[in-house]
């Protein structure tokens, strides 16, 4: 299987069911091989057990009325890392993504 490189996105600064979730599956993909970046806050808790547990985090600016940036970001992350699928999660990032 060739490994899949995978950017996961997600709006929230807490850290709920939602964001366990992103954490399982993210670490579930690295675990098979995949690449695997979590686009987040930097404020955001998701960061924190993110880096905890290994991650590649990519600390972005989401807010509502920052939209147009935040595309700007996320291209960015997709050219840099050649990314192939883009996970989001929260509503500003997928309003976004």
């Amino acid at each position: 299987m060739t490994p899949l490189r995978i950017l996961h996105t997600e709006s929230s600064t807490g850290m709920g069911g939602q964001e366990f979730r992103i954490l399982a599956e993210a670490c579930g993909m690295v675990r098979r091989g995949h690449m695997v970046i979590l686009a987040v806050p930097p404020e955001s808790r998701l960061k924190e057990y993110g880096e905890r547990k290994g991650l590649r985090i990519a600390p972005v600016a989401v807010r509502r009325r920052r939209w147009i940036p935040l595309i700007v970001d996320f291209l960015s992350l997709i050219r840099e890392h050649k990314i192939q699928i883009l996970n989001t999660h929260g509503s500003v990032d997928s309003w976004t993504g």
